[in-house]
């Protein structure tokens, strides 16, 4: 009897435990509360790379918010990470050499034109040939313009600068046109005194332009509004800057929302912090009128955002040219 009935109990805590499993097993997977899917190759990235950003400029943004429990786009990636910039001779790299060690995975960096000579994240991946977008909010520099085409090959690029006498063509906010492979263009209205489109506009513009029809591409923008606005003390512009920036992350979201191989990176480079005042809400007047609100020196460290497939790679802590590899390769 007592035999007959410990084994009904086993088999009530077998089913127990089996409906437990049952139930562990069919629940979502989530990263950072957000459904996510994890260990899928990302085929569609779009890499936004805006040297100076520093987590802590993200406090003009959060407390010009009348309800401080709103969330921002920067708040809802999957992940966030911490990227070591130092390099073999440099403990705190200049934004060129740093945003080539995050396109490249490499280390170290000549800041010259031997680095174009190094292999880009989009071509590392020999099973899949992505079609490469490159957007720059600057214009195209005038040095290693022949290892910059050998670098880029097939890649279409837009900037925001004046054409001159550079062979390509132009591009407007307003097209909708397609692009061409291999081709450069320039934003036609830079090509007075200043740009009269802002860099979110050019970039939803050329990205959608650019997507449609494809199924492998790497959309990468490099915008270095921001730092400029740091480097000429304009911290009453950088509430405005982020506005923007966060406008564009929610645009690119919505057309991607539907791709779990999709994936949005945002990094940075050469941060470096602003010192903010411990009370008050009326940040942008105070910080406006001191001119000792910047740290002098650059950060160590910048930050990394992650969204979508292989997100859960860029948790954590890690040196910038590690970029490419949590990408495009699973975790050994």
């Amino acid at each position: 009897m007592l035999l007959k009935l410990g084994l009904k109990n086993m088999r009530i805590n077998y089913l127990i435990i089996s409906l437990l499993f049952l139930i562990a097993c069919s629940s979502g997977e989530h990263l950072n509360r957000y459904d996510h899917s994890f260990g899928v190759k990302p085929t569609r990235v779009i890499w936004l790379q805006v040297p100076g950003l520093s987590l802590e400029h993200l406090s003009v943004l959060k407390f010009y918010s009348s309800d401080l429990r709103d969330k921002t786009e920067f708040e809802k990636f999957h992940c966030l990470g911490k990227m070591w910039n130092y390099h073999t001779s440099d403990l705190r790299p200049n934004t060129d050499k740093s945003l080539m060690s995050q396109l490249t995975g490499q280390l170290s960096i000549e800041g010259n034109c031997n680095d174009y000579q190094l292999t880009p994240v989009w071509k590392i991946e020999d099973k899949i040939r992505y079609k490469v977008g490159f957007f720059s909010d600057q214009n195209l520099a005038s040095s290693c313009q022949k290892e910059a085409n050998d670098f880029f090959g097939s890649a279409t690029r837009w900037y925001m600068g004046k054409k001159g006498s550079v062979k390509g063509d132009f591009f407007n906010a307003d097209e909708t046109s397609s692009f061409n492979d291999g081709e450069v263009y320039f934003d036609r209205s830079c090509q007075g005194d200043k740009c009269y489109r802002d860099f979110d506009d050019n970039i939803k513009n050329t990205f959608s332009r650019f997507i449609s029809g494809k199924n492998f591409y790497f959309y990468i923008a490099q915008i270095r509004e921001l730092e400029t606005l740091i480097k000429n003390k304009r911290v009453d512009k950088i509430h405005d800057f982020l506005v923007k920036l966060e406008g564009l992350i929610t645009y690119l979201k919505s057309k991607t929302s539907q791709r779990s191989d999709a994936t949005i990176l945002l990094s940075s480079a050469n941060v470096k912090g602003i010192e903010f005042p411990r009370q008050g809400r009326n940040w942008k007047n105070e910080l406006s009128s001191r001119k000792d609100v910047y740290y002098r020196r650059a950060q160590t460290q910048s930050p990394v955002l992650a969204y979508g497939a292989r997100a859960e790679s860029f948790c954590g802590m890690f040196h910038q040219s590690e970029l490419p590899l949590r990408l495009l390769t699973s975790p050994e």
